[in-house]
């Protein structure tokens, strides 16, 4: 098979990856940004739960808008929990504001008893939601926590990539031709 063929298959295969990811990212960019734009109305929501499955279990808040119960969890941009050994079997936070956009942090990686997230916002305590009057699972608590901008960086990095790719397996199939390279 000529190599040009391999370049061809390559560029296709290399095409359609680098601009699906591209995609998905864009619409996930632009679900956040919608969700940010169109979420103008206000009310206190109820802490009823942690989403356990995460890293730092951030709560669950219920919110009723013309009588249906909707939840959302507090959202962050990044969460670090930093964990070793030596470290104290208390959970504490090193960041200082616990609605802040990122998170970090610091507890005992083999026994850890408590959970920060859920002595800041115990079970039944009330949380400020944001909700679309248009349709009110569009919303977040508290503050946006700016994914938008993370998932739009993203896709531009994959975009990006994608030219670079181009560029390369174009130049290099012109330059198969060119020199009539033969596989081996």
């Amino acid at each position: 098979m000529p190599v040009y063929i391999i370049f061809l298959f390559a560029i296709g295969g290399g095409s359609i990856f680098f601009l699906t990811v591209f995609f998905i990212y864009s619409c996930i960019s632009k679900s956040f940004a919608r969700r940010k734009n169109l979420a103008t109305e206000r009310l206190d929501g109820i802490v009823v739960g942690y989403a356990y499955a995460q890293q730092v279990n951030p709560p669950i808040v219920e919110y009723i808008v013309d009588g249906m119960a909707y939840k959302r969890q507090l959202e962050y941009r990044w969460t670090v929990v930093k964990s070793a050994p030596w470290m104290s079997r208390k959970a504490v936070a090193d960041t200082p504001d616990l609605l802040s956009e990122n998170l970090v942090i610091s507890r005992n990686s083999m026994v850890s008893y408590t959970n920060v997230l859920e002595e800041a916002f115990p079970k039944g305590s009330t949380m400020t939601v944001w909700y679309n009057p248009q349709n009110p699972k569009e919303s977040y608590v508290e503050r946006f926590c700016n994914k938008d901008k993370l998932y739009k960086r993203l896709a531009l990095f994959f975009l990006i990539l994608y030219i670079i790719f181009m560029i390369v397996f174009v130049t290099l199939t012109i330059l198969s031709i060119i020199y009539d390279w033969k596989a081996n």
